[in-house]
């Protein structure tokens, strides 16, 4: 079972249609043959942007400085400034996202993505929303491994995600390391709670993603870190560089880069042009918690319908 500490102040980012939706980006896959390849002039003809994602929000808990949510507004700031629509495209896992987009299913994935030169052979990049070092999650009061290179035991990724390259990367040097591949529908929280629980010894996370994880979780620990830092960014299909500079002038445009979110009071006209409410509360069972994959809680519920 998960622990959570009970004093935590968690800052709710809740959109106006639940949390991670607002009106006119609901989370709908488009027809079948919805596949566009267009460059920006395209999309901007079109009148929409489809961003592709993982869709897990409605299984965690959205929290301030997550990387999904920050890619969302973004991605939502991106289509304000050009006049048209952001929708999500949802994919059930992170391993389809890019043959989504090279079948031309979104026009960009907005999903903590590691530039890797693998992926840069393939497709077009952002400039980096954030930078990132891959670290090993094992369970508090367990033995963590000195350095990567002692990491024996089983250790337990997603498939088709960069901690999978780095996995068997780590099993050709420790020969008492078995690795697990998940398939399917698998979240940064399942992946947690799978070392939490016993069923492996190690999973893999981005520092940046790990800090706000961990940050209500006392079950677990970080280290050691497996390399240097890496840029994350968004993705696009190399044939669309328009796209690509429209988005690194937004970004440095914003000054978005290393920058905390904005600070600001609001009364209710000016949260309504916002499109989002933030609500400071505690994290207990009384006020919001995730319980067999549903967000829940009598303050959580209460500001839904608000």
């Amino acid at each position: 079972m998960r622990t959570i500490r009970p004093q935590a102040l968690l800052l709710l980012t809740l959109l106006a249609l639940g949390a991670g939706c607002s009106p006119g980006d609901e989370e709908i896959p488009p027809p079948a043959a919805e596949r566009f390849t267009d460059d920006l002039a395209g999309i901007l003809d079109r009148g929409y942007l489809r961003v592709l994602v993982e869709g897990d929000d409605d299984r965690h808990l959205p929290r301030h400085d997550d990387p999904s949510v920050r890619s969302r507004e973004l991605a939502r700031a991106f289509a304000d400034r050009h006049s048209i629509e952001v929708r999500f495209v949802a994919r059930d896992t992170f391993s389809t996202l890019l043959p989504a987009l090279t079948n031309g299913i979104g026009d960009l994935v907005a999903a903590n993505l590691t530039i890797t030169v693998d992926r840069q052979a393939r497709f077009a990049f952002s400039a980096a929303l954030d930078h990132a070092v891959e670290e090993i999650v094992s369970r508090r009061g367990g033995v963590a491994p000195a350095n990567p290179a002692e990491t024996g035991g089983s250790i337990g990724v997603p498939a088709g995600t960069s901690f999978e390259a780095t996995a068997w990367r780590l099993a050709s040097i420790h020969q008492r390391l078995s690795v697990t591949v998940w398939e399917g529908r698998v979240s940064a929280e399942d992946a947690l709670d799978s070392v939490a629980q016993g069923r492996v010894d190690y999973t893999i996370q981005d520092s940046n993603r790990l800090e706000v994880l961990l940050a209500y979780r006392e079950d677990l620990q970080a280290g050691p870190e497996l390399g240097p830092k890496r840029p994350l960014a968004w993705a696009a299909r190399a044939s669309n560089p328009q796209l690509i500079e429209a988005v690194d002038d937004f970004l440095h445009e914003e000054r978005l880069l290393g920058n905390d979110e904005e600070s600001y009071v609001a009364d209710l006209p000016e949260l309504k042009e916002r499109r989002r409410i933030r609500m400071i509360t505690r994290n207990n069972a009384a006020n919001y918690f995730l319980w067999r994959g549903r967000v829940m809680g009598f303050e959580y519920e209460l500001a839904r319908k608000f």
